[in-house]
């Protein structure tokens, strides 16, 4: 298939305090990319959903933890053996195959490379709560509150890309 799935996995990871940069321009239109610009955002967006689902996995293993213990060495212990089986499923992409998605958008696609920044970095910022705590310590009130003000929908800046490129988004 000649594109590549992102809307997926965009809900979380990264490191964060910095803003995304997937290399190229931000002010390219991603339909005016060059093969090998096409293929260097795809190869981010990959390392991105990459370093994402990791921390998806701490969110998983802080729940499980929490369930097992409220806190100490029984919350650490059970965090960090969810968190490793949840890494367990995370399929090896591998290289993006540049032949297959130097031509995946669309000519109509009104999408830049900054937005598509935005959008991963906007998608880090729901969970950086578990970037914070990993396994060392459960989430508190605080953390909670953060995640609540988020919310679950997609980032409007993800819906943005969606709505004005669906063939890159999947």
């Amino acid at each position: 298939m000649a594109r590549f799935t992102v809307l997926s996995t965009l809900l979380v990871g990264c490191s964060f305090g910095s803003p995304v940069d997937l290399g190229v321009a931000g002010h390219k239109r991603l339909a005016d990319l060059n093969g090998p610009q096409t293929c260097q955002v795809y190869e981010g967006v990959r390392d991105f959903s990459e370093d994402a689902y990791e921390l998806s996995c701490y969110a998983y293993g802080q729940g499980l933890g929490s369930l097992a213990a409220p806190d100490g060495d029984a919350f650490t212990a059970a965090c960090e053996a969810a968190h490793d089986e949840c890494m367990g499923f995370w399929p090896d992409l591998g290289d993006i195959d540049c032949a297959l998605v130097e031509n995946a958008v669309p000519a109509t696609c009104d999408v830049r490379v900054k937005d598509v920044e935005d959008c991963l970095a906007d998608s880090l910022r729901r969970l950086r709560v578990y970037d914070r705590a990993r396994c060392d310590r459960p989430v508190d009130a605080d953390d909670l509150a953060e995640l609540a003000e988020a919310g679950d929908e997609l980032p409007a800046s993800c819906q943005a890309v969606q709505e004005a490129c669906p063939g890159f988004m999947g």
